[in-house]
């Protein structure tokens, strides 16, 4: 059986990144959703293996409540929190299992979810060449 990766986030391209290159996982995405309670509902019920946040916050950090609500689904499931913005945050700060700061190179990607999942789960890179790193690279943020 598929790991069930949740998506939570604005941009359909990374979605569609994601299910390409997590060969063995289905990506299903929430970003109809409004709130981080319809990803808390759906972890909560058991509907995923991992989360994948991506960032809704502004260029100075988190909105107000994203803290209190990505530590929320990091309890119910692994969650990998997706941004743009560096932050001087470790992944305990969030509550989540790791911070992927973007653009991102596919492997770290691979390596990251890899850890991130339950251990009777393996994700495997896809045969489809990906390409190097991923994201707007014109944000003026550093990345990894």
């Amino acid at each position: 059986m598929p790991s069930q990766v949740l998506f939570y986030g604005p941009h359909d391209d990374l979605r569609d990144i994601l299910d390409q290159v997590l060969v063995g996982c289905e990506v299903g995405t929430l970003q109809a959703y409004p709130t981080f309670l319809d990803l808390y509902s759906a972890a909560f019920r058991g509907l995923g293996d991992l989360a994948i946040v991506d960032s809704l916050g502004s260029h100075i950090g988190l909105y107000p409540n994203e803290r209190e609500a990505l530590a929320a689904v990091g309890k119910a499931l692994p969650t990998i929190y997706m941004t743009a913005w560096v932050m001087r945050l470790a992944p305990a700060d969030l509550g989540v299992a790791a911070i992927i700061l973007k653009p991102f190179d596919i492997e770290v990607l691979l390596a990251t979810v890899e850890r991130a999942l339950p251990q009777r789960r393996t994700v495997a890179a896809s045969k489809v060449a990906p390409p190097r790193a991923v994201g707007n690279q014109s944000s003026g943020s550093e990345a990894v």
